[in-house]
C-alpha cells in the first residue's frame, strides 16, 4: 500500500510543474481571488472564483465575456527589476459561443516603476492546446525591457462575434529557471486537432477558393496579361 502511495505521489510530482520560485500571491486560487484585481471593459460581468474547477487542484478564477467589445479579467502587479522571467497558465474553456478564434489572453505588462507605474510594454503568452478544451500559456526566459521595475501578470477574456468564459488556475511568474514549464510536444503546430476553434489557421485567399471552385467543375484558369484582357470601349 505504502508502495502505491509512493508511486503515486511521485506521479503527481512529475506531472504538475513546480513553482518554487513564483513571485505570485495565491497563484492557485485556492480559496478566493485574494491577492489579484479583477477588471472588466464594455459591461462584462466581472470576473468571480469557483471552486469546483482548477488544475490541479480545485480553485480558479473565471473570467468571462459575453458581446463584441467585453473583456473580463484578473490582475496581479509585482514588483521586480528588469531581467529574464518565465510565465505560464492554465486556461480551460467552459464556454464558447461558436466563433473561430480562441480569445483568451495571458500577458505580462511591464512598467518603469515599482507598483506598476510608468507602462512600458506588454508581451502576450502564446496558447497551446493540450485537448479537451484546456489551453497552456507561456513564456519560456522572456527579456525584460530595460529600465522595468515592475510587472503585472494579466489573465484575460474577450468576446468578439462570440462569448467565451475562461477559468485561469496554477499560474507561475518569476525569473527564468526558477519556474518549471510544462515540457513542449513533439508537434510543431499550434492547435492541430482543430479542438472546436480555427485558432491559429487561416482560411485561404479568396483566390484560392474560386480556383479550386473551378476544378471540382471541371473547369482551368490561365491568367492573361491586364492589356490582353481590355476589350476597346463602345461608342
Amino acid at each position: 500500500m505504502m508502495r502505491m502511495i509512493g508511486a503515486l505521489a511521485w506521479v503527481l510530482a512529475v506531472s504538475t510543474p513546480a513553482m518554487a520560485g513564483n513571485l505570485l500571491t495565491n497563484p492557485d486560487f485556492d480559496s478566493d481571488l485574494a491577492g489579484w484585481t479583477g477588471r472588466v471593459s464594455g459591461d462584462a460581468p466581472p470576473p468571480y472564483w469557483d471552486g469546483s474547477l482548477g488544475y490541479p487542484t480545485p480553485g480558479a478564477a473565471v473570467a468571462g465575456a459575453y458581446l463584441t467589445g467585453q473583456s473580463s479579467y484578473v490582475e496581479q502587479c509585482v514588483d521586480i527589476a528588469s531581467q529574464s522571467v518565465d510565465f505560464v497558465a492554465y486556461a480551460n474553456i467552459r464556454q464558447s459561443g461558436g466563433g473561430n478564434s480562441y480569445y483568451g489572453e495571458a500577458a505580462l505588462m511591464f512598467f518603469g516603476q515599482v507598483g506598476c507605474n510608468g507602462y512600458l510594454s506588454q508581451a502576450f503568452a502564446k496558447p497551446r492546446w493540450v485537448g479537451n478544451g484546456s489551453v497552456v500559456h507561456r513564456l519560456d526566459a522572456y527579456a525584460m525591457p530595460a529600465g522595468a521595475q515592475s510587472v503585472r501578470v494579466s489573465l484575460r477574456s474577450a468576446a468578439y462575434q462570440s462569448s467565451i468564459v475562461i477559468a485561469y488556475d496554477h499560474v507561475g511568474f518569476g525569473p527564468a529557471g526558477t519556474i518549471e514549464l510544462p515540457a513542449p510536444t513533439a508537434n510543431l503546430l499550434s492547435n492541430p486537432d482543430f479542438d472546436g476553434q480555427l485558432f491559429n489557421w487561416q482560411r485561404p485567399p479568396r483566390e484560392w477558393q474560386c480556383l479550386r471552385s473551378l476544378e471540382r467543375h471541371g473547369r482551368s484558369w490561365q491568367p492573361r496579361s491586364r492589356l490582353a484582357d481590355r476589350q476597346p470601349r463602345r461608342r
